[in-house]
């Protein structure tokens, strides 16, 4: 009887398990469900399941604020660990977190509307790096044997990119610093 117990409390447990994940089935789960756990997923850094989870709630509800700017937030710290990484995806998903930041801008979010600026200032930021580590790299290669006039004009080329980059991402910062400054807490 002892051994029996141990087994019939699995099973009832099972049960259990299985009856109440019936309850839940994923076409019961909401925007708000999915949305949730995609904060959980982001915080934890797991920014493709995240994606994942925030692009169902939007299945569910389109226009959701809070599941709109966690797909780009998502988009945009997988497009720079993709890029830290060496990915080739690096790229696309940077666009792709670009426009979905950009397509954020064209509606005001009113108190949430510094985090879209600030999305698009670190998009650039991410971008002038990049071509700064691409200069560098360019300079790198030549070391030693004098760099050649195409690679002259390819690390001038990455430099102007890198300045114009940091530029945009300057005139997204001050608009952040702009709308906090005009903020005064509730007393």
């Amino acid at each position: 009887m002892k051994k029996r117990l141990p087994l019939l409390l699995l099973g009832a447990l099972l049960a259990a398990c299985m009856s109440s994940s019936d309850a839940t089935s994923p076409e019961q789960h909401t925007a708000d469900f999915h949305t949730e756990n995609a904060q959980r997923l982001y915080d934890g850094g797991h920014y493709e399941k995240a994606l994942q989870q925030f692009n169902k709630a939007l299945e569910l509800e389109s226009e959701d604020e809070s599941a709109l700017l966690g797909r780009a937030w998502s988009l945009l710290f997988l497009g720079e660990s993709q890029a830290i990484q060496g990915n080739r995806k690096a790229d696309d998903t940077l666009e792709a977190a670009e426009a979905a930041f950009l397509k954020l801008q064209e509606v005001d979010y009113g108190a949430n509307q510094f985090k879209v600026d600030l999305g698009l200032g670190k998009i650039h930021v991410i971008y002038g790096n990049l071509y700064a580590t691409r200069a560098r790299l360019i300079g790198d290669r030549s070391t030693g044997r004098g760099p050649s006039a195409s690679e002259d004009q390819a690390v001038e080329a990455s430099l102007t990119q890198r300045d114009t980059e940091f530029l945009e991402a300057q005139k997204y910062f001050k608009a952040v610093l702009r709308a906090n400054m005009q903020y005064t807490p509730a007393r």
